[in-house]
């Protein structure tokens, strides 16, 4: 019978207590109601701390402070750390107490050691799920004859401020997600903006009439700064409200053709290029992209970005026109161009290409070039000569060989080749520019046929310069020593025959100089390069 008593004193209590600290706490929320509970439950309870925690995650779990009374404990603070402390007792979602001795259980716990605690009262704060947010705890400097009141009443507040607590998070992670909205929105380089309706759209009705409607309701709900300088304007505030009629026409006036296409496909995503004209009249290149959002037959809003590739169009249109440019040029000098893959399939060559060796580019491409370019007896040759192109070197490779056509012709080509690599640096196949130097050879061949004759001639002048000398000597000896000399002279007619002989030698000589042609001048040089080869114009693949 006395502990009935007991029981029913304490449920009296805990009554009394419930509704004292309600009328403190039931008008406030958030922040004020934290710290109105903590200050009323310590002052009903006779409690000398009443903490109010949430758990929180991240490298080192901790308990962040909610509020606590008396409040300034530096302990308390912005919050401690979880291990070792007696709020870890409750995380598993029990009660906990402690009535005396509680400090030398919990001597790390910085709270407990402040208030110089000898007992605790521990409730967590959790949900239906059990899962548990954080903690209550009531410390008293003074041993506890009983802790079922101080508890009971904890209880009784747990549910209370577990709801303002998870509202307390959800809260902070909308407002969070709605400032991340916001940056993204409003620090993003592309221009995005959201259409709203006065009042839903049935998908139902006419095309026209639908358009006709998106005209009449829709309004610029928002948008950032990047959509307003597209359309003129220094800031989105000034754009935000505009009606979808007048964004239209400044946006882009064949937005209702874009419409028609979007009511065709069922509003589906959808991206286009336009080209509309800026306020000072200057076309730009704009990427559109929408999404129209529908539920239950009607649509309820538009999202969509523009991007400005103005400047990209520019460097791809700068690119097509330096690459034609290049084409033009190469095949006005009558250069050979060739690129193959690392296999030595060929990919791609000029017209001049094809003209020469009489091939077609179907007929080429994927084709092996060794095997179908490639004289036999020159694969291995030529093979080793690409394979000694060196991977990173800035200078293309030369070297020569003999270039086969479709009716079995053949040119020699000097090829300067080179690596091709991709936008990652790997390699993706072998470029080639070659010239077709086979007239130039020949050439070269007979000025060094003309060279030696030429210098053959001089040895033969100087011989017969020399030997008209020694013919003249010996013929002017013979003179003296005929004159004054009778035709009976027994030396007479010996002298005779010589100097005769000599004369004859001499015109001999003479007759032989006769056949050698005058001096003419040195032919030009044809190597590949040289500046007289430069006046060549005509088409090597062209008939004479």
């Amino acid at each position: 019978m006395p502990h009935r008593t007991t029981k029913h004193r304490a449920d009296y209590i805990g009554q009394r207590t419930v509704w004292q600290v309600s009328q403190h706490v039931s008008a406030t929320i958030g922040a004020e109601f934290f710290e109105s509970l903590v200050t009323n439950l310590a002052k009903t309870l006779n409690a000398d701390c009443v903490y109010l925690g949430e758990f929180i995650g991240g490298q080192v779990e901790r308990v962040r402070t909610l509020a606590v009374s008396p409040p300034g404990l530096a302990e308390a603070g912005s919050g401690y750390l979880l291990v070792g402390s007696v709020a870890a007792q409750v995380v598993n979602g029990d009660t906990w107490s402690c009535t005396r001795g509680v400090l030398k259980k919990f001597a790390d716990d910085a709270l407990l050691r402040q208030m110089g605690a000898q007992a605790c009262i521990a409730v967590p704060l959790m949900d239906a799920k059990r899962q548990t947010f954080g903690v209550v705890l009531a410390i008293f400097r003074h041993p506890l004859d009983n802790a079922q009141p101080v508890k009971s009443v904890l209880e009784m507040f747990a549910p209370r401020a577990t709801a303002e607590l998870q509202r307390k998070q959800s809260d902070a992670t909308l407002r969070e997600s709605e400032q991340r909205y916001h940056a993204f929105i409003s620090q993003n380089a592309d221009a995005m903006w959201r259409i709203e309706f006065e009042r839903p759209i049935p998908t139902d009705l006419p095309e026209d009439d639908q358009v006709q409607c998106i005209y009449d309701l829709g309004y610029l709900a928002e948008a950032n700064d990047a959509l307003a300088r597209l359309l003129g304007y220094g800031r989105a505030k000034q754009i935000i409200g505009l009606t979808f009629e007048e964004l239209a026409r400044r946006a882009d006036p064949r937005i209702k053709e874009d419409l028609r296409t979007a009511i065709r496909t069922g509003y589906r995503q959808a991206t286009v290029e336009r080209r509309p004209l800026d306020i000072n009249g200057h076309e730009r290149h704009i990427l559109r992209s929408q999404w129209c959002v529908v539920e239950e037959g009607k649509l309820q809003r538009i999202w969509g970005t523009l991007r400005d590739i103005t400047e990209l169009k520019k460097v791809e249109e700068a690119l097509q026109a330096t690459e034609q440019r290049l084409g033009e040029l190469l095949e006005s000098v009558h250069l050979l161009t060739v690129m193959c893959d690392g296999k030595g399939a060929i990919t791609q060559c000029n017209d001049y290409f094809l003209r020469l060796t009489g091939w077609q580019a179907g007929e080429l491409r994927g084709k092996n070039w060794f095997d179908l370019m490639v004289p036999t007896a020159e694969r291995d040759k030529v093979r080793n000569q690409i394979a000694s192109t060196h991977v990173s070197s800035p200078v293309p490779h030369h070297f020569e060989s003999t270039l086969l056509g479709k009716d079995g012709r053949s040119w020699l080509i000097a090829w300067e080749s080179t690596i091709i690599h991709d936008s990652n640096g790997q390699v993706t196949g072998l470029g080639g520019v070659g010239r077709d130097i086979t007239a130039y050879r020949v050439l070269n061949e007979e000025q060094c046929q003309s060279q030696k004759l030429a210098s053959m001639k001089g040895s033969v002048n100087r011989l017969v310069d020399d030997f008209t000398n020694l013919l003249t000597v010996i013929s002017s000896y013979s003179v003296i020593l005929l004159e004054g000399r009778p035709d009976t002279d027994p030396a007479y007619l010996p002298l005779k025959e010589i100097r005769d002989a000599a004369d004859e030698g001499v015109a001999l000589a003479q007759q032989l100089l006769a056949f050698s042609p005058p001096p003419s001048a040195p032919l030009p040089s044809f190597e590949p390069g040289h500046p007289d080869t430069g006046s060549r114009t005509d088409d090597p693949a062209a008939p004479p």
